[in-house]
């Protein structure tokens, strides 16, 4: 079983359909948000050169069931929205 793992800026995510919601937090809402962007493009970028939205979609998920929607989790999902438009 082949597995690849990334990090960017404090996030990680595991390519086999099991993911980590791991976001760091500073305490700069700057700071943080960049670093949220940071981590939604590399997932992108990772989920394009897997061909496989469902990785998105998982770490969605697994942000959402953290509970705790902060400046990483909106600069995360602001980048998501980005590549949607």
């Amino acid at each position: 079983m082949n597995i690849m793992t990334t990090q960017a800026d404090s996030f990680e995510v595991e390519i086999e359909s099991r993911f980590s919601w791991l976001p760091i937090r500073t305490g700069d809402y700057a700071s943080d948000l960049a670093a949220g962007r940071n981590a939604g493009a590399e997932l992108l970028k990772l989920a394009r050169e897997a061909d496989n939205p469902l990785l998105i979609k998982g770490a969605l998920g697994q942000a959402i069931e953290a509970g705790e929607w902060a400046a990483f989790e909106i600069g995360f999902t602001y980048e998501i929205s980005l590549a949607a438009m």
